[in-house]
């Protein structure tokens, strides 16, 4: 059983008009003590672009950790909508969010037309990954999208799938076909209807949040493919620090909207996003009022670029 603070989760999937819907989801493993708060909040100032024109929902996975209720409200997150915070019995990342997928969703139901999952030391335009995403695929369709594909297994994952008879579904005829994303996935909301509705995708789910090891871009991809859904490499999402390709810097204003471990831990890629910031005029002030002044920023960066 998990506690929920923040946004009213208590209507079904099927209740929700297709206008009801967020637009984008975000699913962010977190550790809201020490230094990983110190990154969250960077994380909450820097880490999530342009969602002001767009109805997001942020989802913050804190295990048994308790969350300042300040953060809990969507007014100190530029560009979110609303927040969530699920506690749950375990502080392994990949616990959390299988959970969450196994038991916090079909619970709550479908509440979003795109699921995006990212951590905490990640950067994403929100606004033009969603404008991509409407433009080149449908939310109705059966999506499952990263930027890396990697074909392995962990031996307690192939385990679980053997027990409950799917590995059938996710190995080949002699040779290994086990593709999962790295670091990050964006999913529709077809996707995750036939995962958490499937019930041994659900159970594979439920069963593998048990295991206090392992890796949460692994197994949200075996359920993809156990009901019937591939995993597909998409050039628009990155699971590196390519900073000079990300769209926002990018001259064209084309290339990545996603792109991963960048936050103070790595202090001269860090540097280098606030000069890139600095640049543009955007603000490098690590405070509230700086953080909603950049978004102000952004928007008019953003009007600029597309004239």
């Amino acid at each position: 059983m998990v506690a929920r603070q923040g946004d009213d989760t208590s209507m079904h999937h099927d209740s929700l008009h297709p206008s009801e819907l967020f637009d984008l989801e975000i699913l962010v493993p977190v550790h809201p003590t020490g230094k990983w708060l110190d990154r969250l909040n960077t994380f909450r100032r820097f880490g999530l672009l342009g969602g002001e024109q767009l109805r997001v929902r942020l989802v913050l996975l804190c295990g048994t950790w308790a969350l300042d209720p300040a953060l809990c409200d969507a007014s100190a997150w530029p560009g979110i909508s609303s927040v969530a915070v699920v506690n749950g019995t375990s502080d392994h990342p990949a616990a959390k969010i299988y959970d969450y997928y196994a038991n916090v969703l079909p619970e709550e139901g479908l509440r979003a037309r795109w699921y995006l999952r990212v951590d905490d030391d990640s950067l994403t335009d929100i606004r033009r990954l969603v404008n991509h995403l409407d433009f080149t695929f449908y939310w109705r369709d059966p999506l499952h999208l990263t930027g890396t594909v990697l074909c392995d297994i962990r031996p307690s994952y192939l385990a679980v799938l053997r027990e409950l008879r799917g590995d059938r579904f996710v190995r080949g005829a002699g040779h290994c076909q086990v593709f999962h994303e790295w670091e990050h996935s964006v999913s529709s909301h077809t996707t995750m209807r036939r995962i958490i509705a499937h019930r041994m995708a659900r159970e594979f789910l439920r069963r593998v949040a048990l295991i206090q090891d392992g890796y949460g871009d692994h197994c949200l991809s075996y359920a993809a493919r156990i009901v019937g859904i591939p995993l597909s490499q998409v050039s628009f999402l990155s699971a590196h620090c390519q900073l000079d390709e990300f769209a926002l810097f990018a001259p064209s204003g084309d290339g990545f909207f996603h792109i991963h471990y960048l936050s103070p831990d790595t202090p001269e890629e860090w540097a280098r996003y606030m000069d890139k910031r600095r640049a543009l005029g955007l603000s490098t002030d690590e405070s509230d009022t700086g953080a909603a002044q950049a978004a102000t920023e952004f928007e008019a960066v953003l009007l600029s670029m597309s004239r």
